[in-house]
């Protein structure tokens, strides 16, 4: 993602992206993601509008993601069964 970013000339508020992913991930552990709380209650999730315009973003500047992608496909076949 930090990639995709930079190719499309967005600077990001952080010196280490991923540093703050990091952060963020230990900080919110026990909560239940918005995204999983929709899929329980069967609603739309937001998988498109955040994981879709990424992977737009990365595909439009030549950034391959191929974990950002496996992970995407992952979630929209497992919205797909439900």
């Amino acid at each position: 993602g930090e990639a995709a970013a930079q190719a499309a000339g967005i600077r990001l508020p952080y010196a280490d992206a991923l540093a703050q992913v990091e952060l963020v991930l230990r900080q919110t552990a026990q909560n239940r993601s918005s995204m999983l709380q929709d899929v329980e209650r069967g609603a739309p999730t937001e998988v498109e509008a955040i994981s879709g315009a990424l992977l737009a973003q990365g595909k439009r500047y030549g950034v391959p993601m191929p974990v950002h992608t496996r992970v995407y496909a992952l979630v929209r076949r497992m919205l797909a069964v439900l």
